[in-house]
């Protein structure tokens, strides 16, 4: 009975925490993406526009698991930037995802 209970104690506990992760990465890409958009390129100084951050991150995230499933038994560390391509001036940059700046 005791071990039961702790048992239900424990699995509460993990779909808790990966709750908790979950969503604190949702959030986590959500602030990324508005950071980005209100971030200027550095050759014309146009705003990125929501859409071009978006477009940012669904690519760098297509990208890690192309690679991913190409090499599913290695280790792979794919950095912590989006490349970003100004849709004014075509200019590529890299957006700095845990410090949301550009870099």
């Amino acid at each position: 009975m005791l071990i039961n209970f702790a048992f239900g104690i424990f699995l509460s506990l993990f779909a808790g925490f990966i709750f908790f992760i979950s969503v604190s990465t949702s959030v986590q890409g959500r602030r990324s993406i508005e950071a980005l958009s209100g971030c200027q390129c550095p050759a014309c100084g146009a705003i990125y526009e929501l859409q071009v951050a978006r477009n940012a991150r669904e690519n760098f995230l297509a990208r890690c698991g192309e690679a991913r499933r190409a090499q599913p038994h290695m280790k792979l560390n794919f950095g912590h930037r989006w490349p970003v391509v100004c849709s004014y001036c075509g200019k590529r940059s890299s957006f700095d995802f845990y410090a949301n700046k550009l870099g």
